[in-house]
């Protein structure tokens, strides 16, 4: 039957097994050989969502889904951090979070869950955000640009994304279609986030400098510090100084 009215006929699969009394909807659409767009929008079950070779448009409404869409410059929608699989096949796809409060963080998830994705917008109903580190960018995109993996990420200026890793660079902006990114770049990586955006860089750690003081009234207190092989801050002033033997103490050399 035609379960999400989109005039498709759509496929219902149960589960087995460990996953009996389950099911999944693989939804119909304008499938083939054909570039006509396919525009599928899913329910809140575990659904299959697939698209063509035209600039498709497949969005999830919550649930394990599985959104594969193929040839062309395809958007997949995403409600929230409960999908199965995304796959944006060729062309330059973009992987649109809906919603608000959703931190999408590439950094705890497998590089299969996520790939052939060159574009990520966070913008949604409200702030969103993105952690992401060197490898993930290599890993969600197959396409290079010069041999550099390239992602651009958009959004509202209360969305945030991080860079992990200590290598990232920013070495200037550039304009596509009017909007300006600002090009983070760490080896053959390159992270073109939108501004106005709020941007954390997980630089290395730097350590505190060790300072060492010493009071200036040092006399006063009967303190004695060696500096050099030099006797310093002599509480006995002009008087000679002795070792424990009684022994008079003199400098017999100077090292530096």
């Amino acid at each position: 039957g035609d379960i999400n009215g989109d005039g498709f006929d759509d496929l219902i699969v149960a589960a087995t097994a460990i996953n009996g009394g389950e099911a999944y909807v693989v939804f119909g659409g304008a499938f083939g050989a054909g570039t006509t767009p396919v525009i599928t929008t899913g329910t809140g079950a575990a659904e299959i969502l697939i698209g063509d070779l035209g600039d498709d448009m497949l969005t999830g409404n919550g649930g394990a889904d599985v959104l594969r869409s193929g040839a062309g410059d395809d958007v997949l929608g995403v409600s929230d951090l409960g999908f199965a699989r995304i796959d944006g096949g060729t062309g330059t796809d973009t992987l649109r979070i809906d919603g608000s409060g959703i931190t999408l963080d590439l950094t705890q998830i497998g590089p299969a869950m996520i790939t052939d994705i060159e574009r990520i917008d966070l913008t949604g109903s409200g702030a969103n955000a993105l952690t992401l580190s060197q490898l993930n960018v290599y890993d969600l995109t197959s396409e290079r640009t010069n041999g550099t993996a390239v992602l651009t990420v958009a959004g509202a200026p209360d969305d945030s994304v991080t860079l992990t890793d200590a290598g990232w660079v920013n070495v200037g902006s550039v304009i596509e279609d009017g909007v300006t990114f600002d090009r983070y770049v760490f080896g053959n990586a390159e992270v073109r986030i939108q501004q106005g955006m709020t941007v954390n860089v997980d630089n290395a750690p730097v350590a505190n400098a060790d300072l060492n003081t010493i009071a200036e009234d040092t006399t006063s207190a009967g303190l004695t510090f060696v500096i050099g092989n030099v006797i310093a801050g002599d509480a006995n002033g002009g008087v000679a100084d002795t070792d424990l033997d009684g022994d008079p103490l003199s400098v017999s050399d100077v090292d530096g």
